[in-house]
C-alpha cells in the first residue's frame, strides 16, 4: 500500500461514527406513536421527525403528521445542542405558513404569524434576548393590543382560563336500556401541532359508556 492510499485510510478511520452515517444516509426518519415512542416502521404511527444532516453538526429537521403532512421545518446548527439556526417554520393544515421565525446560533432574532387567511397576525423582533418591536393584527389588518390577541389566542370566544370545551355526547342505547349512567374520566394525549392524537378511558361506572366517551372528546375542538 502506498503512502497515499495509507493517509486516506487513516482519515477514513479517524472520521466519527456520526459522520461516516450521516455521509452514508444524509436523511433519517423515525417515525412515533401517540406516546412518542419511536416506531420500527410507518404502521401505527401518528408523527414522523425526517433529519437531514448537512454535516456532522448542522442539519434540518421536518416533522410530519398524518400522511406526509408537513408540520414544521427547523434549520440547526449544532443538532446534537438544539441550536436553532436560520429559519423555523410552522405550517396550518392546509400546508400554509402558520409561523416564521429566525434565530441566530440559538438565539430568536424574529417571528412572525399568519391566520389561517394568510393575513398577518403577530410581526416580533428581538436584539441580544431583548424584543424591540412586537405588533399585533386582527384579521381584518387592523393593530390591536398584544395582550388581548394572546388571550384569544389562549381561549376561544373570550372564554376566561381554564378554558372549557364542549362536545356533543350521543347516549348509547345499550347504555340507557341498562341504565348506566355517571362520570367517565378520560385522558388523552395532544400532540406539539395541537392535535389530539390518542385518547383512553381512566375511570367509568359502566363499559357501556366508554366507547361514546372517548368518541365525544375526538369531536372535540
Amino acid at each position: 500500500m502506498d503512502a497515499h492510499r495509507l493517509f486516506l485510510l487513516l482519515i477514513w478511520l479517524a472520521m466519527p461514527g456520526a459522520l461516516l452515517a450521516q455521509k452514508a444516509n444524509p436523511k433519517r426518519m423515525v417515525y412515533y406513536e401517540a406516546k412518542n415512542h419511536p416506531l420500527p416502521s410507518p404502521t401505527g404511527a401518528v408523527y414522523a421527525i425526517q433529519t437531514e444532516y448537512i454535516d456532522s453538526l448542522r442539519a434540518i429537521e421536518r416533522w410530519f403528521s398524518g400522511p406526509q403532512k408537513i408540520r414544521e421545518m427547523a434549520s440547526f446548527s449544532n443538532i446534537r445542542r438544539r441550536y436553532r439556526d436560520g429559519e423555523t417554520i410552522t405550517y396550518y393544515d392546509d400546508g400554509s405558513v402558520k409561523t416564521r421565525l429566525v434565530y441566530n446560533d440559538g438565539h430568536l432574532v424574529s417571528r412572525v404569524s399568519y391566520y389561517p387567511n394568510h393575513k398577518l397576525r403577530r410581526q416580533l423582533r428581538v436584539e441580544r434576548d431583548s424584543v424591540v418591536e412586537d405588533r399585533c393584527f386582527s384579521e381584518s389588518g387592523a393593530l390591536m393590543n398584544c395582550d388581548t390577541l394572546a388571550r384569544q389566542l389562549e381561549c376561544p370566544n373570550g372564554k376566561p382560563k381554564p378554558c372549557t370545551f364542549y362536545s356533543v355526547v350521543r347516549y348509547p342505547a345499550k347504555a340507557l336500556k341498562a341504565g348506566a349512567q355517571g362520570k367517565v374520566t378520560v385522558s388523552f394525549v395532544v400532540s406539539r401541532f395541537g392535535e389530539l392524537v390518542d385518547a383512553w378511558v381512566v375511570d367509568s361506572p359502566s363499559p357501556l359508556l366508554n366507547e361514546e366517551a372517548v368518541a365525544a372528546i375526538r369531536r372535540m375542538k
